[in-house]
């Protein structure tokens, strides 16, 4: 298992409550926020080398190739933990690992957090 698993795991455990959950589909709602989260780092990360490594200035993005990159990262990163059920797997192995501790969700959530703040946070710096 990996990191990305762990972070998963995480935020999937949130909304999970031990098959406890109603009016939300965990594994939906789990993907989607880590996919999110993780296409904006993505995201951030080709407008960063984009900036440094081809020229200062960046040309204005239209929304509809981010739309679809966003859509379908999501949509693979929705399919790669339904596939055999891997989500319940992720579950099973990090609830009774050593790993199961505050410091790792912290992390995770900062990870998440700082994942959604990356977009705008870049298109500021190389807008200035």
């Amino acid at each position: 298992m990996n990191w990305y698993d762990l972070i998963f795991y995480n935020v999937f455990k949130r909304y999970y409550k031990e098959g406890n959950y109603k009016n939300d589909i965990p594994l939906l709602t789990a993907s989607i926020i880590v996919g999110v989260s993780f296409s904006f780092y993505i995201l951030s990360g080709f407008l960063l080398v984009y900036y440094f490594i081809v020229g200062q200035d960046v040309p204005m993005l239209s929304k509809s190739p981010i739309i679809i990159f966003g859509f379908t990262f999501n949509l693979a990163n929705y399919l790669w933990f339904k596939n055999k059920d891997r989500y319940l797997i992720v579950y099973s192995h990090f609830k009774s690992s050593e790993r199961n501790d505050r410091q790792q969700e912290v992390l995770s959530w900062l990870f998440i957090i700082l994942g959604f703040a990356s977009g705008p946070l870049v298109a500021l710096f190389i807008r200035l």
